[in-house]
C-alpha cells in the first residue's frame, strides 16, 4: 500500500505537531475558507484549550478530510511553520 508522502508525515509526526504548532487556528482558518473542514469542526478547534487540545481537533479533522485537506494542511503548515517542518522532514 503506497502512502503518500504528506499523509505519511501527518501520521509520522503527530504527537510532534500537537505539541509545537503554535498557528492552529491561522491554519484552521484557512481550511475553513476553503471549505476543507467545517463549521462545526472549526468551532471544536476554536473552543478547545491549551493550544495542543486544539491542534489535536484539527488533525481529527485533517483526517477526516481525505488526502486533498492533508495536503492543503501540509502546504499551510510549510507556509506557517516553516522551521518547524524543515526539522521534522526537508522533504516535505
Amino acid at each position: 500500500l503506497l502512502v503518500a508522502p504528506k499523509t505519511e508525515f501527518v501520521n509520522t509526526h503527530r504527537d510532534e505537531l500537537i505539541q509545537r504548532v503554535s498557528s492552529v487556528m491561522a491554519i484552521a482558518d484557512s481550511l475553513m475558507s476553503k471549505n476543507m473542514i467545517n463549521r462545526e469542526m472549526y468551532k471544536k478547534v476554536h473552543a478547545a484549550e491549551p493550544q495542543q487540545e486544539k491542534m489535536r481537533h484539527l488533525l481529527d479533522a485533517v483526517d477526516s478530510g481525505g488526502a486533498a485537506v492533508k495536503a492543503e494542511f501540509c502546504r499551510l503548515l510549510k507556509e506557517k511553520e516553516h522551521y518547524l517542518v524543515d526539522e521534522l522532514g526537508p522533504h516535505l
